[in-house]
């Protein structure tokens, strides 16, 4: 079948790659060892993938979080002092806030990262060979994902704090000095 096709060439691939098989002397005599090593590696079990899933989503809802709270904060800020005075639009103030949301993320990226770890959160019990497998990596990625959409929705909340008219008063406040 084709599984078992992609399965016997991935073994194939990684044991011509492997360093210790590289002269022809020690490919023939390590063949069969190799070969039995690559049918023991097994898919991770339905609770790993869970594991995987949720030691990758929790970091990114913290920088979800982060990353909204600052942009929508400085995006504000910036509307209503320097969009006000020199005329931005809306959304080259938001621009303005994400460059310091990203600034934000790369200087505190490590912080949000280790306070995630400081949860106490188990790690999933894989090896390396079976978090290196395609689906292992498609659950992480979905889980970052995953993570930082709900970080991202969390933040947005902020929006129901902020004051949205206030651009617009002071707008019609300085015209009516000027």
């Amino acid at each position: 079948t084709m599984h078992r096709l992609k399965k016997n060439f991935c073994c194939i691939r990684s044991f011509i790659h492997h360093p210790r098989f590289k002269s022809s002397s020690n490919l023939l005599a390590n063949q069969g060892n190799r070969i039995n090593a690559c049918k023991a590696k097994k898919e991770p079990s339905r609770e790993q993938f869970k594991q995987l899933f949720i030691h990758s989503a929790v970091p990114m809802i913290g920088f979800g979080i982060m990353d909204q709270i600052v942009m929508i904060s400085c995006g504000d800020l910036i509307d209503n002092t320097l969009g006000v005075r020199f005329g931005f639009a809306t959304l080259t103030a938001a621009a303005f806030g994400q460059i310091f949301s990203d600034v934000t993320g790369v200087c505190f990226g490590g912080v949000v990262q280790s306070f995630a770890a400081g949860l106490g959160l188990r790690r999933p019990n894989m090896t390396t060979e079976q978090r290196s497998l395609m689906k292992s990596r498609k659950v992480a990625t979905l889980g970052a994902a995953s993570g930082v959409i709900l970080g991202c929705l969390i933040g947005m909340s902020l929006l129901f704090l902020l004051d949205t008219s206030a651009k617009e008063r002071k707008k019609r406040h300085s015209e009516m000095v000027q």
